[in-house]
């Protein structure tokens, strides 16, 4: 009653005296203060753990998607190999998008390796996935108002872009806690399932490394024109540096440059901080004028081989299968030319163009398509002089719709032939036909490329100098319509497509 008479009248005030730091102090350090306190922190320790465990078990209908298996499903080629008959490699198909080549990890250079762990993530052989230390250095950081930094580790980093690559640009701050907690319980689980090794290779097949190359071989092999089993210290290092921000530290970004060489100097520092390297070999790295190597942008289609018959089955491809399925690629295409004589017969083309014949006989172009007849696989084609030549290099005069030129010749040959019966004139190889100036019906007066006649020459000596006037008098004697039937019973169902082309 005493105590209850010396409290103040108005309840702000009593509420006030309650509060104040003496009597709350003396609280806590009593018996029923300290009762209290266990009682709190165990209510909230339960509740931490039925909250972990709820929220693992509502994301562990996503733990199928991280199986081994499953993720090197995910991280694999997606550039599309074009081979000839015996294997030997005609193109390497990079599509419009990103693209990357998956290699092993005995086919990554160890430079690669550490010069990544020790700029990405330097306990990456201790934490289990999620690094605490590194969460709590991020989280100061970004509540103090510094540049935005990730607490991620590598098999975080592995997680977000292998599952989260779409949704990580659309949610930030508070939105993104949810798809974060995700990551951190996958990242813990991937640990569980994959070797260390076996996520660090997963991660530098997946990563970014500045413009549409994923993955460390395809960077390699841009920017250095090597696999990435042979890249150097050096190289290792700027490379390394990429993926923390692929568009300023792209290569070939020249704004980017000095940035680049700063991170990649910075990589060689930590390389030697985890006594990967010594400071000798970072201070000789340092010296190497990195960027001086690094290979000039090219087009996709620089290295291809057969480009008219390469191109013509992936038009085909994407016919069959879909051109989303061949836009993902990671297909393996094997095809029926033989590289061998694709070569003899560009070196034809090639001498031909450097002779005075084209200039003499008048044109401008030629194609060339060279047959197995037992088979009917097209074993070379060449769709023009050169698919780099100015104007119409990239058209494809092989399958262009027109006239069959000379090789129609020995089809008319073969009805005059057969044109016999009584009344009709037998002929055979030796047989003669005039090479002379001739006006056919409708006024038609042909020639050939030299402009000259050869008079009175036989069917087989026709054939030979592939002579135009002989062929057409041979066409007028047995029948056009007899000719057209024969011709297309031998098989060639479209007669103005071009079988084969001779220049003249």
């Amino acid at each position: 009653a005493e105590y209850l008479a010396s409290l103040p009248k108005h309840p702000l005030k009593r509420i006030a005296h309650r509060l104040h730091p003496k009597r709350l102090a003396a609280f806590w350090f009593s018996k029923q203060g300290a009762i209290m306190m266990l009682k709190i922190v165990g209510v909230s320790i339960l509740i931490t753990i039925l909250l972990g465990g709820a929220l693992v078990a509502y994301y562990r209908k996503d733990l199928d998607a991280i199986r081994p298996g499953e993720i090197d499903k995910r991280v694999q080629t997606t550039v599309t190999k074009y081979y000839d008959r015996n294997d030997k490699l005609l193109w390497e198909d990079k599509g419009d998008g990103d693209y990357k080549l998956v290699v092993k990890d005995e086919q990554i250079s160890t430079y690669m390796k550490q010069a990544t762990v020790a700029i990405e993530d330097k306990d990456f052989y201790k934490h289990g996935g999620v690094s605490v230390t590194g969460v709590v250095r991020a989280a100061l950081s970004n509540t103090q108002g510094n540049s935005t930094q990730g607490g991620s580790t590598l098999t975080q980093q592995l997680v977000k872009q292998v599952f989260f690559a779409d949704e990580e640009s659309q949610q930030r701050g508070l939105a993104g806690i949810p798809r974060k907690i995700k990551e951190m319980i996958l990242s813990i689980e991937v640990e569980k399932m994959y070797e260390k090794d076996q996520i660090l290779n997963l991660y530098l097949n997946e990563s970014p490394y500045g413009g549409r190359r994923n993955g460390v071989e395809s960077a390699a092999q841009t920017y250095f024109g090597k696999t990435a089993k042979d890249l150097t210290l050096a190289e290792s290092a700027l490379l390394a540096s990429v993926p923390n921000q692929p568009g300023l530290y792209d290569p070939y970004n020249i704004e980017g440059h000095d940035a680049l060489v700063a991170r990649q100097q910075k990589v060689l520092d930590s390389m030697v901080d985890m006594k990967y390297i010594t400071h000798a070999q970072a201070d000789e790295a340092k010296k190497v004028p990195i960027l001086d190597s690094v290979k000039p942008l090219a087009d996709q289609l620089d290295n291809i081989r057969a480009p008219h018959f390469v191109l013509m089955v992936r038009s085909q491809l994407e016919k069959n299968l879909g051109k989303a399925t061949v836009g993902n690629g990671g297909l393996i295409v094997k095809t029926t030319l033989d590289l061998d004589i694709q070569n003899k017969l560009e070196q034809s083309m090639t001498d031909m163009f450097n002779s005075s014949w084209p200039s003499y006989a008048g044109f401008t172009n030629g194609a060339g398509v060279v047959e197995d007849v037992k088979t009917g696989q097209i074993v070379a084609m060449l769709g023009s002089r050169d698919f780099k030549y100015q104007g119409f290099g990239q058209d494809t005069a092989a399958t262009a719709f027109i006239q069959p030129g000379s090789s129609i010749k020995p089809l008319v040959f073969a009805q005059l032939f057969q044109n016999q019966g009584e009344g009709k004139q037998n002929f055979g190889s030796g047989s003669i036909l005039a090479d002379t100036a001739t006006t056919f019906e409708g006024g038609y007066k042909p020639q050939d490329a030299d402009g000259k006649f050869k008079g009175n020459i036989s069917i087989r000596t026709s054939l030979d100098l592939s002579r135009n006037i002989p062929a057409i008098k041979a066409m007028a004697i047995a029948g056009k319509d007899e000719t057209w039937k024969t011709i297309r019973e031998l098989g060639n169902k479209v007669t103005a497509r071009a079988i084969a082309v001779r220049a003249g």
